[in-house]
Parts: structure tokens; C-alpha cells; sequence
């Protein structure tokens, strides 16, 4: 459903793309001298703020899934045409 893959969306994996980028950056002496360490703790600060973000969101989100399964509508998925 719609729902469900809108959570998918927002819970999805996060993190690893941007760790495995600046990790491939810095092994590969792309990066000036002291501009690894910093991507590397804002690669950090992201992944923590994202966790921090998606863990406080968890509860209410998967409460609305659930309750949309149990018998709630869902809103028709647009179709992506425009009536003129």
C-alpha cells in the first residue's frame, strides 16, 4: 500500500551509502589533509541526527500504518494524469 511504502521510504537503510562514500574518499587519498577527519564526523553527525530522528518518529508512524490496515481508507494513488 501507499503507507506502507512511504515508511519503507523514511525507515529505509540510512547511512550506509554516506559512510561507504566518505570511507571510499578518504582510502583513496582524495581528500586534502585534514578534510577526511571533518567529512568524516559530519558523516557521523548525520547518521546519529538520523537516528535520532527516525527512533523518536517509529511509534506514531507504525501506530498510523496499523491503524490504516485495520479498516481505514487510504487515499487513491494519484495516476499521474491531469484532467484538462
Amino acid at each position: 500500500s501507499r503507507t506502507q511504502r512511504s515508511l519503507v521510504c523514511w525507515f529505509g537503510i540510512r547511512g550506509i551509502g554516506s559512510i561507504y562514500y566518505a570511507t571510499a574518499a578518504f582510502g583513496s587519498g582524495l581528500l586534502a589533509a585534514g578534510e577526511g577527519s571533518r567529512i568524516v564526523w559530519i558523516v557521523v553527525v548525520a547518521v546519529c541526527v538520523s537516528i535520532v530522528l527516525h527512533g523518536a518518529s517509529a511509534a506514531s508512524l507504525t501506530r498510523r500504518m496499523v491503524r490504516g490496515a485495520e479498516g481505514e481508507p487510504e487515499r487513491p494513488e494519484p495516476s499521474g494524469r491531469t484532467l484538462a
